[in-house]
């Protein structure tokens, strides 16, 4: 019986060969796994940024809406405008509060005085009233009397701060003597 054997010396090059097959596959696999990763990635990135620009899309649309509604409301005749309103509170910051310094005024004056005229003009009070005066009392003392006496009251003091005497006349009417008088003061 013939025995022989049969020697590969090829074996050292198939295990090369098996060897470089193997590093190919995982380059491959490896080159095969970096694009699937890439191609998730711009896929999940496309995702968002349809998302994104559904959710930009939707607040233009809420934008538009809304300047729409502005428009329509500066249209109508109920629209106050930012002016409006400052103007408002420069005219609230400007204005007098002629009810307090009229009653102010009014407890300042004595009794015996009755105002029969308040004139207002370009930052300018006037008023016109009559007075009771004695006989032997000269007309400007009775009106400095009562430039006086509304100017002593700590709360007009400021208020009527310039008053000063404009003019007067002394009227008989049934045996008693009427002072006829004139004051003025700027108001601010």
């Amino acid at each position: 019986m013939v025995k022989h054997f049969r020697i590969n010396l090829n074996k050292a090059a198939n295990r090369l060969d098996i060897y470089e097959q193997n590093k190919r596959r995982k380059s491959a696999m490896m080159v095969a796994f970096y694009v699937i990763v890439v191609f998730l990635l711009i896929g999940i990135s496309g995702y968002f940024t349809y998302t994104t620009q559904k959710e930009i899309d939707q607040k233009k649309e809420i934008l538009a809406g809304i300047e729409k509604q502005i428009e329509e409301l500066e249209a109508s005749d109920t629209y106050i405008s930012r002016d409006d309103v400052y103007g408002l509170i420069d005219l609230v910051d400007m204005r007098v509060d002629w009810a307090k310094r009229l009653l102010l005024l009014a407890r300042s004056l004595p009794k015996d005085i009755a105002i029969t005229e308040l004139n207002y003009r370009s930052n300018y009070l006037t008023i016109k009233g009559i007075s009771k005066v004695k006989t032997r009392q000269k007309d400007l003392d009775r009106v400095m009397e009562i430039i006086r006496d509304i100017q002593s009251r700590e709360e007009t003091q400021n208020m009527f701060a310039g008053l000063k005497f404009r003019s007067s006349n002394r009227i008989s009417y049934n045996d008693q003597e009427v002072l006829d008088f004139e004051i003025g003061c700027p108001v601010n």
